[in-house]
């Protein structure tokens, strides 16, 4: 791959104007209106919004946004961010293959998203098969690291109940710019979405969502219902996409299993 070795890339926005969701939202068993009015914003720990400088095969990569989860009945934490990350979205010429990125990422160094000090470092990175960036596929948008249990970041969990349509959500991220950029939460309210993916419309339409792929979307009660994957303008609404909780428990699961039975064998 013809790109410059030890060359820092800087991440670009991803708008996908192609991505319009108007399925039912799958999981009708949980489904709940809800204008959401009153709800509050959600308390977030310290050092879970993290900013990744992903070491390479060709140099350092910063690139988007990534988050700390404990996965159920575990004490191991995972780090997630996105798939499209290692590609044109995060400055390089072309997207690396999901089954190519455990040989291609060694690490990454987190910084805490709205501090800016570096606070961790992990890996390896773990084989997620079926993972696709978003515009090349729709099994799910999703990479993870590992991460020492002693590394003081914020343990997030994923939600058990996932979102209905109306419900108050939470984009934690750091923009860029703006007058925003000082806010660690951004409000949206869930649209009608198929399986593997939310749609969300956010109450500010003039929100710059550049690198802010891979940061997570969170319930009132602070649970992660999603993994931002970009957002687009519709007129004057600003609509955000999410691999699905679901999509992102099913891809986990399977990794975590598969990499136990290589363990073991």
């Amino acid at each position: 791959m013809a790109i410059f070795r030890h060359m820092r890339f800087r991440s670009v926005p991803l708008f996908l104007a192609g991505l319009s969701i108007a399925f039912a939202f799958a999981c009708s068993s949980h489904r709940r209106e809800n204008s959401g009015k009153s709800s509050a914003p959600p308390g977030i720990p310290a050092h879970f919004v993290l900013r990744p400088e992903f070491s390479t095969k060709d140099g350092l990569l910063s690139a988007g946004a990534a988050f700390p989860i404990e996965m159920d009945g575990s004490d191991r934490i995972l780090i997630l961010t996105a798939t499209h990350l290692f590609g044109p979205s995060g400055g390089l010429p072309q997207q690396i293959g999901t089954w190519q990125l455990p040989s291609y990422v060694s690490g990454i160094t987190l910084f805490d998203a709205y501090t800016k000090s570096q606070v961790a470092t992990a890996g390896p990175m773990i084989e997620i098969r079926g993972a696709e960036a978003v515009a090349e596929g729709d099994n799910g948008d999703v990479a993870a690291f590992w991460a020492p249990s002693d590394a003081g970041l914020g343990r997030g969990r994923l939600c058990t109940t996932p979102p209905g349509t109306g419900e108050v959500v939470w984009l934690a991220a750091a923009l860029i710019d703006g007058p925003e950029a000082e806010l660690p939460l951004h409000r949206a309210i869930i649209k009608p979405s198929r399986s593997k993916w939310l749609e969300y419309e956010f109450d500010n339409p003039r929100l710059n969502l550049t690198a802010t792929s891979g940061a997570p979307v969170l319930n009132s009660e602070g649970d992660v219902i999603g993994i931002n994957v970009g957002g687009v303008r519709r007129r004057d609404k600003l609509i955000g996409s999410a691999t699905h909780v679901n999509t992102i428990r099913t891809l986990l699961d399977r990794a975590l299993k598969s990499a136990s039975s290589s363990e073991h064998q």
